[in-house]
């Protein structure tokens, strides 16, 4: 019998979901290759830009605290030498309790150091007021998002599958799906002609995306055309989908077609862009590069604002 995803040995240190779902992050930040570069992304992104002080970091569940005049234990550490401190609090409901939050503030407050840091992490779609302003927060689907811009730009097999066990792990949870409100976008140089002539888009079989309701094309050095995904079929031979690519297809476009598995979606355009969404994507040498040359994810709501394909990144 197959394990529930809970159960799976990543993740099934702990019986109380919150240590549970604590451990499988800490996890990822312990497979990081770079050495503290995903948690410092994190920290960039979810503390007004204010990264890690060091990156030689021990990352600990739990047992940690051996202060008996303090009663708070957060569900994780991120420590350096003991010269700074990370506590982790995980929320698995919008209840935050008064008693522990105070005694957690302690924790950050009465050593007044400010390398020290509390993150609180919960299901909130906004920062609870009750929370201090000494304290970070954000909410699993920002996390979540931020862990799979980083899987993009950083490819290693192992945390890329870490990160998609812990995706699979909150959303069993009830802690995100953001699906409805996903958008692939993938190169465009082939997929964007077709899919505005034959309304669809082919390629390779066995290329792995994540759930999404849309999809936009990067052609050009921009995105101008947003498709709602109405059908996705896996591994299948488009020759034999005579219902959404017409014979004229093969005759036009793939004149030499010869039967081969493809990930196929059936699209509809519901918007283009005016103007469209710019690429200012730089490499290390001050040199534009592509924005994406696979795939990579953004939401309705940011491709909709975005000028630039900066704005389009969690």
């Amino acid at each position: 019998m197959s394990k529930n995803i809970t159960e799976q040995s990543v993740f099934g240190a702990y019986s109380q979901k919150e240590n549970q779902v604590t451990s499988a992050l800490l996890k990822i930040l312990e497979t990081d290759c770079r050495g503290g570069s995903l948690l410092d992304e994190i920290l960039q992104r979810i503390d007004e830009g204010n990264g890690l002080p060091e990156k030689t970091l021990k990352i600990e569940t739990q047992s940690y605290i051996d202060d008996t005049d303090i009663h708070s234990v957060p569900d994780g550490l991120i420590s350096c030498n003991y010269a700074f401190n990370i506590y982790i609090e995980s929320k698995l409901s919008d209840v935050i309790n008064l008693t522990q939050l105070e005694n957690h503030k302690k924790l950050i407050v009465e050593d007044r150091d400010e390398r020290n840091k509390l993150i609180y992490i919960t299901t909130h779609d906004k920062r609870p007021e009750i929370l201090p302003q000494e304290i970070i927060w954000t909410n699993w689907t920002t996390l979540m998002n931020i862990l799979n811009d980083y899987q993009q730009d950083v490819p290693n097999p192992v945390l890329s599958y870490l990160i998609e066990q812990f995706e699979l792990l909150i959303t069993s949870l009830g802690l995100y799906d953001d699906h409805e409100n996903r958008v692939i976008i993938v190169g465009g140089r082939w997929g964007e002609p077709i899919a505005l002539e034959y309304n669809f888009y082919a390629c390779q079989g066995g290329r792995s995306f994540k759930n999404a309701k849309y999809l936009a094309f990067y052609y050009a050095q921009r995105i101008q055309y947003l498709f709602e995904i109405e059908k996705k079929l896996e591994n299948v031979d488009i020759r034999e989908l005579k219902e959404y690519v017409p014979e004229e297809y093969f005759a036009k476009k793939e004149p030499l077609y010869k039967p081969e598995k493809r990930t196929f979606f059936k699209l509809k355009k519901i918007e283009e862009f005016s103007p469209a969404i710019q690429n200012d994507s730089f490499g290390k040498t001050g040199r534009r590069i592509a924005f994406t040359q696979g795939q990579t994810y953004t939401t309705l709501e940011r491709i909709r604002k975005a000028k630039v394909t900066s704005e389009l990144r969690f």
